[in-house]
């Protein structure tokens, strides 16, 4: 039986969510993902039930001897409720494998809230890292740091040819690979992400909304994950610094579209702020999506100073933003008169009404509007 203080902390996001954000910030963070398999065991996909308990007695003790990890919290798949499960995948801290995962399964978070390592995931050892904001060197030392050590404490799968194996033959090589969550309101108002989704593919990465699936439907809602596929033979190095200069031009034209809007389309962009904030203020249901995408840009109105909020509140919309899917417990449906359902969009109305009455209404000065 899972205690209660586990069941907070599997409720804790990690520290690059809930911190408190800088005005214009565009890279909320980076999160760097190392996957490992053992020499001589079965792939998890394939194997028992008994094989992959077998496999975490194995891996559990090693991992314990790692930096930061002697206090980790290990906590077993079947006993992790549904809710939790989802929660977690929102914070990227169980990856969609690892959420419908069950007897044999593990997950190990560190006390430090920037780690967490899956036990018996689609591979053996899947470690997800998390940094606040562009912090590609961070996260990659981290990466190097524990694939070293892992190493030198369990019989890792590798050939000199294709590099460390996994239960995916294309994947195998440094067994790494390199993610960005980035807020984009101003060029998904625009209509750029489509463009920006083609660009990237072509340079071998990839784009897509940070919820990208909810209830069968893909929603971007001006958040986005930028991310890259995992690193061939010793390519970790180029993936991470590559990746790191798509986001760094990504941000920069984003601030440039921010700019524009400001100066060329102020109406429009009033426009659509205030009615995100009448939406926040005045709606008595409201759905998952549409909870999201208005604090996008209400976020957005902060930073262009159309929105402010008191020097007292510390309340900052995108951590509301990046966990939204724990506003409430989400509707199991979306039929509009179900009654969970109802009692769900009023629930995630009530807080984000709390949330917009203590936002400040201001208008551009004409003045500056053309210098």
């Amino acid at each position: 039986m899972i205690s209660k203080a586990t069941l907070k902390l599997l409720s804790n996001p990690p520290k690059w969510i809930n911190r408190a954000t800088r005005k214009n910030e565009v890279i909320l963070g980076t999160m760097g993902r190392l996957i490992r398999n053992l020499d001589g065991c079965v792939f998890p996909g394939w194997s028992t039930e008994e094989q992959r308990r077998a496999v975490a007695d194995r891996v559990i003790p090693a991992l314990r001897k790692l930096p930061g990890c002697k206090a980790a919290t290990e906590i077993a798949m079947e006993d992790i409720p549904y809710e939790k499960r989802r929660l977690m995948r929102v914070h990227r801290r169980l990856s969609s494998v690892m959420s419908a995962r069950g007897a044999g399964c593990k997950v190990l978070l560190c006390p430090a809230r920037d780690c967490v390592f899956m036990v018996n995931e689609e591979e053996h050892i899947a470690l997800h890292v998390f940094r606040p904001g562009n912090a590609p060197e961070s996260v990659l030392r981290c990466m190097k740091d524990t694939a070293a050590k892992l190493d030198k404490l369990l019989p890792i799968a590798q050939t000199d040819t294709r590099g460390y194996l996994t239960s995916c033959p294309d994947d195998s090589g440094d067994g790494t690979a390199f993610s960005y969550i980035l807020h984009l309101p101003a060029l998904d108002m625009a209509g750029c992400i489509p463009q920006i989704m083609r660009a990237t593919e072509k340079l071998g990465m990839g784009i897509c909304p940070y919820y990208a699936v909810h209830r069968g439907r893909s929603e971007g809602c001006g958040l986005y994950t930028l991310y890259s596929d995992m690193s061939p033979r010793d390519c970790t190095e180029l993936m991470s610094a590559q990746l790191a200069h798509i986001a760094t031009r990504l941000e920069a034209r984003e601030l440039r579209m921010r700019e524009h809007m400001v100066k060329t389309l102020p109406l429009e962009l009033e426009d659509r702020i205030y009615r995100a904030y009448g939406t926040a203020l005045c709606t008595r249901l409201l759905s998952f999506a549409e909870a999201v995408s208005v604090l996008s840009v209400i976020r957005l109105g902060l930073d262009v100073d159309l929105l402010s909020l008191p020097e007292s509140d510390k309340v900052d919309p995108l951590p509301l933003l990046l966990i939204g899917a724990e506003i409430s417990t989400p509707a199991l449906n979306d039929k509009p008169y179900d009654v969970p359902g109802q009692f769900d969009y009023f629930l995630r109305s009530g807080v984000l009404h709390l949330f917009a009455q203590n936002l400040e209404v201001k208008e551009f000065d004409p003045a500056t509007l053309h210098e």
